[in-house]
């Protein structure tokens, strides 16, 4: 197998599940059937590659399980003592879920205080321009002293 297909961690120290015979019929043809069909989306050419694998003959099959058997092996004896928990696979994946939620939630509490420092900052230039419009008007009416000095 190819390092790249050995499974290394992903994140800290977590191995990776064997792949199945579907995974490696997929690693397989999926280079090929995209150089075939260059337009197609990752989506279709996995939509394919199940229609591909559903339609193999049963000896063909057995090859790629097989093959699952010797990635089990190699896979139990790189890593001995591992056992896939489905279990704690989801409660780590829930916690990640958590993790994002709570981040979600900041960030949108962060957006809501920026629209509220932005509304407040559109106000105060609102009351700016207001009172300079005052100013303005008064010192032409000739009701406030100018702030220049006339020359004479």
């Amino acid at each position: 197998m190819e390092p790249s297909q050995e499974g290394r961690p992903a994140c800290g120290n977590k191995i990776k599940r064997p792949p199945n015979a579907y995974i490696l019929f997929s690693r397989e043809w999926r280079k090929k059937i995209a150089a075939l069909y260059t337009t197609e989306r990752s989506t279709d050419i996995s939509m394919r590659l199940g229609l591909m694998w559903n339609a193999l003959p049963v000896e063909e099959r057995q090859k790629y399980h097989d093959l699952q058997q010797l990635a089990a092996k190699e896979h139990s004896l790189k890593h001995p003592g591992y056992s896939y928990n489905p279990h704690k696979a989801r409660r780590q994946k829930a916690a990640q879920v958590d993790a994002h939620s709570v981040l979600r939630m900041q960030v949108c509490r962060l957006e809501a205080q920026l629209a509220d420092k932005d509304a407040e900052i559109s106000r105060l230039r609102s009351l700016v321009i207001k009172v300079l419009k005052e100013y303005h008007t008064a010192e032409i009416e000739g009701l406030q002293p100018s702030c220049r000095q006339k020359v004479s």
